[in-house]
Parts: structure tokens; sequence; C-alpha cells
């Protein structure tokens, strides 16, 4: 995770990693990348339906699938892992896109954070 302008990484991530690799004061982080998101979409049989859902505007429907699905093992462990070399009692966790912040498009504000 030292690697800025990362494409598994949203904007957020990729420039505290500027700021950090750039010795900027920055809280402990770590990333779940796109890569990771796609492969829990997978493992819980969603990524195949999401184009059809997209076609029918059925965003809730979505959203109602991603929460109800469990996160598979491997990214458990390693949310685990990561939360563990934080050594913090309390997080905020921040969702973004990959893409959220391009040249011609710019989706900011419709993720959540949560602390």
């Amino acid at each position: 995770m030292t690697e800025s302008n990362n494409i598994n990484y949203g904007g957020k991530a990729n420039s505290l990693i500027k700021l950090r690799n750039n010795n900027f004061n920055v809280p402990a982080f770590f990333i779940v990348s796109s890569n990771d998101f796609k492969d829990f979409l997978s493992s819980n049989g969603i990524l195949d339906k999401i184009p059809e859902m997209v076609k029918k505007q059925d965003y809730k429907k979505i959203k109602k699938l991603i929460l109800k699905s469990d996160l598979n093992d491997d990214l458990k462990l390693k949310i685990k892992h990561e939360f563990k070399k934080l050594k913090a009692k309390t997080v905020s966790v921040r969702s973004s896109a990959s893409n959220e912040d391009g040249a011609s498009q710019s989706f900011a504000g419709p993720y959540e954070t949560y602390l």
C-alpha cells in the first residue's frame, strides 16, 4: 500500500498514500480495494446480477443484497489483521469509488462514512 494512483483504490485512499509518502502526518489507515469488493460481490453471487439491476435502476435491491451478504473468509481475515495493526478502539470507515473524482465525472457525496 505504498503506490498512489492505484486504480483499485478510491481517490481518498490514493491521496492519503501520497500524503504519507511525502511525510505528511496522516492517521493510520488501511484500504479495502475495489478488487476486494469485487471478490466479495462474486463470492455472494451478486456480481453477475448487478448489470440487470442497474438497467432496471433497482439500486435499493443492490444495496439490500450487499447488506445481507457475508464477507468472505479472506476479506474477514484481511480486515481483522489490518484493524489490529491500527491499535485503535474506534475508527472511521469511508467508502469511495476508484473513479470517484475523475476529470470527466465526480461521484463525491453518494458514499457513506461510519464512525
